[in-house]
């Protein structure tokens, strides 16, 4: 059907679970529909799903960033991965298909627009199709932002936050010189922040790769259009007049003409941001998910990725084989949570688009003005925080005594413009979700920036800033600058993906004066080789370090594209494991977040090159500090 090739169907949860053999509608078949279908399928219930629109959402969408494939997989129940680009960018119709293709024939039914619940209140509630009303235990409403059964479990609505995504979508090689990732452009006027950005990601399959690109921008409500049932825009909508000039006066003619292409040779559609967390998300026998039970910034990580999440906690408390009831209750309580914490991160996220309870001006009103304005803010905007992008570094760092590296990253910092805050990517700690420390401020922006890409973060403790000798030879350079200073762990697993998809994420950082610096050793870290009493050894190391660092520098200098490549690809590079083992390569992991912050920047070794040199430990194996600025 509609040129699907299904998997094995997912297997069905060994022993009782709290839906074995009940009758479960899901109503919505998106991604957080056909996760928690997969998830009720192996817990042994009898589900079928219903969707409104005609066909499948397999050629349908946009990108989506930083996807939680693990977690996809465990819904699955599969090691096979849907297609990405750079190993982090998905198109929403892959993932679609992947979940699709989990479940048994004939589960998802489309065509079948669900209106109303007969029996709400009752154990057995019914759904009218075809205008025949069927009876079941369970029912999941899926069914979006404007979710047509959420009436029948709370009267909470969503309210608008202030601003719209201006999503676009245009084939890579209508861009062929376009290669920026992450944030592209920002400005501030009239104290609004707007911004500009976007990745690479792969295209409906037989297709090429597409730009996946967004404008952020404050609106009125009254230019937006209310939460639709249309998940997955299809059609080329026609653009109002006064967008690409906006567009041009609000972030410089290079980004206008990018947007220009994309309007001619892609699509562009609004998607205003509503927030929304439901005060209870079970009542009876109904059961909301996904944006049926709570709507917030994309920058959150908010859609697929929670949606997801909701269709694993369900299933965990079926799992555990309890009483219907006594389930629902449980995940009532644990959905509302959840709903409510990421309600709070939405409304943080709209305060930095419209900080002290800005009001929105129409973007149409600010064309004929904002020239002007943009160039008196660039002014003090260069000022303050130098010109473009901050420059960002990955050093070695000092193993547990001495100043040289303190020295360095002092000398350093004063060939920068007036910094805003210092952001260390710490070698010594790794942690999911991501563990967030020290000034208050920039580290709820730090994790709002990883959470929007759906990369978990915890704000830990605001006194913090220290994570390993790495951060504290960073907080001795500064010395009593009084500058902003946060410490990120990197994320366990060592997976070079995702650590590059942290870089990207962080991006926005070095446009608002933040200084980004990866803390590890980027060309050799092997105690083994270090300290061993074997000369042979210790010569073969040093030959191994010597031939990764060449193509280290290599890969660090090259464009933003093949160095993503080739960075996606470390492991297989002369000398990689010896360099840095399988296991222990935390070291090297900053250096990747560096990379995918640089964007187009290319990196440039700074400074010495080898163990003695750097850090005063012989024999000399390579070490690097590594410069990325434009």
């Amino acid at each position: 059907m509609f040129g699907l090739c299904r998997r094995t169907p997912a297997s069905t949860q060994v022993g009782n679970t709290s839906v074995s053999g009940l009758r479960v509608a899901v109503v919505g078949a998106s991604l957080g529909g056909l996760s928690v279908a997969n998830v009720l399928v192996r817990c042994g219930a009898d589900v079928k799903v219903y969707e409104c629109f005609a066909h499948s959402f397999q050629d349908r969408g946009g990108a989506l960033g930083s996807v939680d494939v693990a977690l996809m997989q465990a819904i699955v129940s599969t090691r096979e991965s849907p297609r990405s680009v750079a190993g982090h960018a998905h198109f929403y119709g892959d993932l679609w298909r992947f979940l699709f293709e989990g479940l048994p024939e004939s589960t998802v039914h489309f065509g079948v627009d669900v209106q109303d619940v007969l029996q709400a209140d009752s154990k057995f509630p019914q759904i009218v199709i075809d205008g025949t009303p069927h009876e079941f235990d369970l029912i999941i409403a899926a069914d979006g932002g404007k979710s047509t059964l959420r009436p029948y479990v709370t009267d909470e609505v969503p309210e608008y936050a202030g601003y719209t995504l201006w999503r676009g979508l245009v084939p890579c090689e209508a861009v062929p010189k376009w290669n920026k990732v992450g944030a592209f452009a920002s400005q501030t006027h009239q104290g609004l922040y707007y911004e500009t950005g976007g990745f690479p990601c792969a295209g409906p399959k037989g297709t090429g790769n597409l730009y996946n690109v967004g404008v952020y921008m404050p609106m009125p409500e009254q230019e937006v259009q209310p939460p639709t049932r249309n998940r997955q825009v299809t059609e080329k909508l026609t653009m109002p007049d006064w967008f690409n000039p906006f567009v041009h006066h609000m972030f410089g003619s290079e980004v206008g003409r990018f947007w220009d292409t994309v309007a001619r040779e892609g699509k562009i559609s609004p998607h205003p941001v509503w927030e929304f967390a439901a005060d209870c998300v079970v009542r009876g026998r109904i059961v909301l998910l996904g944006d049926a039970a709570h709507m917030a910034s994309p920058r959150t990580g908010a859609g697929a990725y929670t949606a997801m999440r909701d269709a694993e906690a369900l299933g965990k408390v079926f799992q555990r084989g309890d009483a219907l009831d006594t389930a629902l209750a449980e995940y009532n309580t644990d959905g509302v949570r959840r709903a409510q914490q990421l309600l709070q991160a939405s409304q943080r996220i709209a305060r930095s688009f419209l900080p002290g309870g800005r009001a929105p001006v129409s973007p149409s009103s600010l064309v004929k003005t904002v020239d002007k304005y943009a160039r008196d803010e660039s002014k003090a905007h260069k000022s303050k925080a130098g010109q473009g992008a901050i420059p960002c570094l990955t050093f070695g760092h000092v193993p547990g005594g001495g100043d040289g590296v303190s020295k360095f990253v002092a000398e350093y910092i004063k060939t920068l413009p007036q910094l805003a805050g210092v952001l260390v990517i710490e070698a010594h700690a790794q942690a999911d979700p991501v563990e967030v420390a020290g000034d208050a401020q920039l580290a709820s922006r730090v994790s709002d920036l990883l959470g929007a890409s759906g990369i978990p973060a915890c704000v830990g403790p605001a006194g913090r800033r220290e994570m390993g000798h790495g951060s504290a030879d960073v907080k001795r350079a500064l010395g009593v600058r009084g500058l902003p200073m946060v410490t990120i762990s990197l994320r366990t697993g060592q997976n070079a993906a995702e650590h590059l998809a942290m870089g990207v994420a962080l991006a926005p950082l070095r446009f608002e004066g933040v200084l980004l610096l990866g803390s590890g050793e980027p060309s050799f870290h092997n105690f083994e080789y270090i300290f061993t009493k074997s000369a042979a050894k210790q010569a073969d190391g040093i030959t191994q370090s010597l031939s990764f660092d060449k193509w280290l520098v290599k890969a660090l200098g090259s464009e933003s594209t093949d160095r993503s490549d080739m960075l996606h690809k470390w492991e297989a590079a002369p000398g990689a494991r010896v360099c840095h083992p399988a296991g222990q390569a935390e070291h090297f992991m900053p250096t990747l977040v560096i990379a995918g912050a640089a964007q187009d920047s290319p990196g440039q070794p700074i400074g010495d090159s080898t163990h003695s040199a750097i850090i005063g430990m012989k024999p000399p194996f390579a070490c690097r500090h590594f410069d990325f600025r434009s």
